[in-house]
């Protein structure tokens, strides 16, 4: 026995492609890769051959079904050769009949004369027998030398014959029926005929058989009476191929039908799964070179151009994409900044440190402890504001959205401002009486609250002394507008962009230094954003001077008819 060194290589053979697949290579005239999928998986170009297969059942079930079809023509064309039974039985019983009493009997001459001047235009073929089974009579015979002028005689079939491809066909068409052999042996009895042979007891019978090729034998059998006297049996025969001839008619339209829509069907879903699987294979080969490289050289492809849910998809993939690359962008940013602002308090902690270990004078003492309190308190404020807006993305998430009134929140920030901030400065809600509908919004209430505090606590500080603060909300095309305005000195014109920026701040030297971490207006427009809003901010023009600034924020309105 040979053994495999454990040392080599096992050669990998290359995954066996279904029938499917390369078919769809050879249509779509190039080469398709298809991606190894897990166990259990599908892949798209089965998934849509399966669904639309389905639709094709329904001609194939209408093929199998002819044989319904089939029967009613052969009960048509029975009870027609039955009726031709009657009219020559009622001839024959009337005219042929020799002999007196009890010994009443067909006469064989005249049963052969008659029976061949009423099948002479006939396709059929007549058979007389006698009580005793004899043969009396055939429209098929010659008068007087009994030289047959049709007979046939097809034997029982050999296994082979029942095996061939054309019998298989044959017995695929006929629905799988089986028709016994017509077998005609000589010479005729009617107990070769079970039909002949009921036709004799006085019953009606009929017959169908297989003959050579596609045809079928039919037969009825019919008692010949007189005074309800059986005097014997006529059977009356056709070798037909209307039946067939109709039914493969049928079925070989069908069957061209059920192919052309095969054809289209398979071609048309190879299609469908190429333009369907090609670009969600492209997708997702971007998104996962953009997962492993993390690299934006490796965008999501846009095919906004189709028109269609995948072209959405390219969309929503390519929206998010840059999201995520812009979320990047924004931590690294943020961490630089807040790297930066933190630096400087802790250069002078450690300058006021170093200082006050040489310094013996009391009141440098006072001074330099002064500082370190200041510095340490801003490194409060600055570590607060900075946990609290690297959280508010993840809370924004988590927080119960409501219907809730903005007009009533505006209110409510303003009185708690009046209470609990000393200030001279009036602040004037605009609306002042509430109005029906209310300013009604989706949104988070404690959130916008932080926002409109925010806001206004920064116009207070830039306000003058005894100056005044409106707050006013108007709707704007489907929208509602809230803007805060003071009177003071107004945003610098080339830093009207850089207000909502983190760690900005440019306060007037009453404020104080370090008071303020600069993060305010930078929350603010996280939480604004959340909400599918806007906040910009300008200066107010009076007389083509600035008057001071303004903040203004666009929010949705909620729809009269909307339900959460």
């Amino acid at each position: 026995m040979t053994t495999v060194p454990q040392d080599k290589p096992i050669k990998k053979t290359r995954r066996s492609r279904s029938f499917v697949e390369r078919w769809a290579s050879i249509v779509l005239g190039r080469r398709i890769r298809w991606r190894p999928r897990g166990p259990g998986s599908r892949s798209l170009v089965g998934r849509i051959l399966a669904i639309n297969m389905i639709t094709l059942l329904i001609p194939v079930i209408g093929f199998l079904y002819t044989d319904r079809y089939r029967q009613f023509l052969i009960d048509g064309e029975l009870e027609a050769l039955r009726s031709e039974g009657r009219i020559i039985a009622v001839a024959l019983g009337s005219a042929a009949v020799t002999g007196e009493g009890s010994d009443k009997r067909l006469d064989k001459d005249r049963s052969a004369l008659f029976l061949r001047l009423l099948t002479i235009e006939s396709p059929s073929r007549a058979r007389l027998f006698a009580l005793n089974g004899d043969l009396l009579a055939d429209s098929r015979v010659l008068r007087g030398g009994m030289v047959p002028i049709y007979s046939q005689s097809l034997g029982e079939p050999s296994l082979m014959e029942i095996l061939s491809p054309r019998a298989i066909w044959r017995a695929v068409r006929r629905g799988g029926r089986q028709f016994p052999r017509y077998i005609e042996t000589m010479p005729q009895r009617a107990d070769h005929y079970p039909e002949a042979a009921d036709a004799l007891f006085g019953k009606f019978a009929n017959g169908v058989r297989a003959a050579d090729g596609n045809a079928l034998v039919l037969s009825a059998a019919v008692p010949v009476q007189e005074y309800r006297r059986v005097l014997g049996g006529l059977m009356i025969s056709r070798e037909t191929t209307i039946v067939d001839e109709r039914i493969a008619s049928m079925q070989t339209l069908i069957l061209t039908l059920f192919f052309i829509a095969l054809v289209i069907t398979v071609l048309l879903s190879i299609y469908l799964a190429h333009t369907i699987a090609q670009p969600v294979r492209q997708l997702a080969k971007s998104a996962d070179l953009v997962r492993r490289q993390k690299d934006r050289r490796h965008a999501i492809p846009d095919l906004s151009e189709r028109g269609d849910e995948i072209g959405d998809l390219s969309l929503s993939l390519r929206d998010m994409t840059e999201s995520l690359w812009d979320r990047i962008d924004s931590m690294e940013s943020f961490a630089a900044d807040v790297a930066h602002e933190l630096k400087n308090p802790l250069t002078s902690l450690r300058s006021a440190f170093e200082t006050l270990s040489m310094v013996k004078d009391p009141k440098q003492q006072a001074v330099l402890f002064d500082i370190l309190t200041h510095d340490v308190d801003r490194m409060d404020r600055l570590i607060t504001d900075i946990s609290d807006s690297s959280r508010l993305d993840a809370e924004l998430a988590r927080s119960h959205w409501e219907e809730m009134d903005l007009y009533a929140l505006a209110q409510d920030v303003v009185s708690l401002q009046h209470q609990m901030v000393e200030s001279d400065v009036e602040i004037i809600l605009e609306p002042a009486q509430f109005r029906k509908p209310g300013f009604y919004i989706l949104g988070a209430e404690l959130r916008l609250g932080q926002v409109l505090v925010n806001v206004i606590t920064n116009a207070q500080t830039f306000s003058p002394p005894k100056g005044k603060i409106w707050v006013r909300l108007v709707r704007d095309r489907g929208d509602i507008l809230l803007s805060v305005e003071d009177q003071g000195i107004g945003f610098p014109a080339d830093k009207l962009n850089k207000v909502f920026d983190r760690f900005y701040t440019d306060r007037p030297e009453q404020d104080g230094f370090g008071k303020h971490s600069g993060l305010g207006l930078s929350i603010s427009k996280q939480i604004i954003t959340a909400h599918g809003g806007k906040i910009w901010a300008e200066n107010a023009d009076r007389n083509g001077e600035i008057s001071g600034g303004r903040v203004v924020i666009r929010l949705p309105e909620m729809p009269e008819d909307f339900q959460i």
